[in-house]
C-alpha cells in the first residue's frame, strides 16, 4: 500500500513550485490540485492529476499551461506549418494547438514519483517559468503569425496587473548570464560518460568532447537522438541542445501536421513534454523531430542520462501514434540490416 507522502506527493509537488515562485496570493488563484496565477498579461496553470499506479510505482502528472492566443483558425492552411516553425526554437515548452477550443496554449510536463520528486520538482519548476516570460515576450509576433487574438486576461479579484511579477526577468537576469559561459556539458566531460551508460541499456551510442549520438528502437526502424553541446539557444545562451529524429520522410505539410498532433497527444497523454515536437529538412524531405533545450543554469550530473533515457521512452510512444501497425525488432538486427556487422 502507497504511503500517505507518496499518494500526497502530487499535491505536494504544486506547493512546492508556488513556494519557488513565491507566487503572490493577490495574483493567484488556488484549485482542486493546483494553481492559477498571473506573473504578467497571461494566466499560467499549474496542476496534477490524481496519479495512478503503474507496475507498483505510483505516479503522477505534473502539467503547467499558459493562455497565449483564442479565435486562432485551425482551417488555416499555413497553420501547421507555422506552428513546427516556432516550436523548433522551443526550449522546454510546446506551442499547443486546441482544435476545439480554437486557442494555442504553451505546455509543459513531467512524470513524478517518489524515486524523482526531490530533483524534478525543481527542474519542472525552472522550465515552466519560461512559459510566461515568453508569452510576455513574443506573444504579439507569435499572434501576427497565427492569427487569432491575445488571451488577456486578469485576476478575478485584483483584476489585470500592471506591476508584472519580478519572475519575469528570470531569463534576463539568471539563465542568458549563465548562457554566456561555456556549455557545462562540454566542461564536465559528460557527453563523453554518458555514451557508454547509454549502450549498456541497449542503445548504439559514440559520444566525444561537445556531443552525442544515440539510435533507440523505433518498431522495426531506428530513431536517433542527438546531444550537442555547441548549439547555443537564441534567447537561454549555451547548454545542451537534445533532438529526436524520427525515420520517417513525408512531405513538409504532412510532417507539420504530425508536429502539430504529437504536441496535442503529449499534452494529453501521461509521458513528459520538455520540448516540442517540430519537423526538419532531411533526406530529401521532412521529418518529425522533438526539440529540447536545458539551459546552463540548470545543469546537473546525471541529468543528460535521464533526459536521453526519457526520449528513447518518446520515440516508442511516437511509434504507436503514427504507426501501430508496425512490428517491433530488436534494435541490433536493424542495426545490422542498415550497416552490416557491428
Amino acid at each position: 500500500m502507497e504511503s500517505k507522502r507518496e499518494l500526497d506527493l502530487g499535491a505536494a509537488a504544486v506547493d512546492r513550485i508556488y513556494r519557488l515562485w513565491q507566487v503572490d496570493d493577490a495574483w493567484s488563484v488556488r484549485e482542486h490540485r493546483g494553481f492559477s496565477w498571473w506573473a504578467g498579461d497571461f494566466r499560467q496553470r499549474v496542476f496534477v492529476d490524481a496519479g495512478r499506479d503503474d507496475d507498483g510505482i505510483f505516479i503522477y502528472k505534473l502539467s503547467a499551461v499558459t493562455d497565449l492566443l483564442r479565435l486562432v483558425d485551425p482551417q488555416e492552411p499555413a497553420l501547421a506549418e507555422r506552428l513546427a516553425a516556432l516550436n523548433r526554437f522551443s526550449s522546454s515548452y510546446a506551442l499547443t494547438l486546441n482544435v476545439a477550443e480554437r486557442q494555442v496554449r504553451l505546455c509543459s510536463s513531467v512524470v513524478l514519483h517518489n524515486q524523482n520528486a526531490d530533483w524534478i520538482v525543481p527542474h519542472f519548476s525552472a522550465l515552466a517559468i519560461i512559459q510566461p516570460i515568453d508569452a510576455q515576450i513574443r506573444a504579439r509576433l507569435w499572434a501576427e503569425m497565427l492569427g487569432g487574438t491575445l488571451s488577456e486576461s486578469g485576476h478575478p479579484g485584483s483584476g489585470v496587473r500592471n506591476e508584472h511579477d519580478d519572475m519575469l526577468n528570470l531569463i534576463k537576469d539568471i539563465y542568458r548570464p549563465h548562457g554566456e559561459e561555456p556549455s557545462r556539458w562540454v566542461t564536465s566531460r559528460e557527453f563523453e560518460q554518458v555514451s557508454p551508460l547509454l549502450v549498456k541499456e541497449g542503445s548504439f551510442s559514440t559520444g566525444g568532447r561537445s556531443g552525442l549520438s544515440a539510435e533507440v528502437s523505433f518498431g522495426n526502424d531506428s530513431a536517433l537522438i542527438t546531444a550537442n553541446g555547441d548549439a547555443p539557444h537564441p534567447q537561454l545562451g549555451n547548454g545542451v541542445l537534445l533532438l529526436l529524429h524520427l525515420p520517417l520522410t513525408l512531405s513538409r505539410a504532412i510532417a507539420a501536421r504530425w508536429a502539430v498532433e504529437l504536441n496535442s497527444a503529449e499534452a494529453n497523454a501521461a509521458g513528459d513534454l520538455l520540448g516540442a515536437w517540430c519537423s526538419a529538412e532531411m533526406r530529401g524531405g521532412s521529418i518529425p523531430v522533438f526539440a529540447s533545450f536545458i539551459p546552463n543554469s540548470l545543469y546537473r550530473p546525471g541529468l543528460l542520462f535521464n533526459m536521453i533515457l526519457s526520449l528513447g521512452v518518446k520515440a516508442r510512444w511516437a511509434c504507436n501514434e503514427i504507426a501501430p501497425y508496425m512490428e517491433d525488432d530488436d534494435l541490433e538486427s536493424v542495426l545490422r540490416r542498415r550497416y552490416g556487422a557491428l
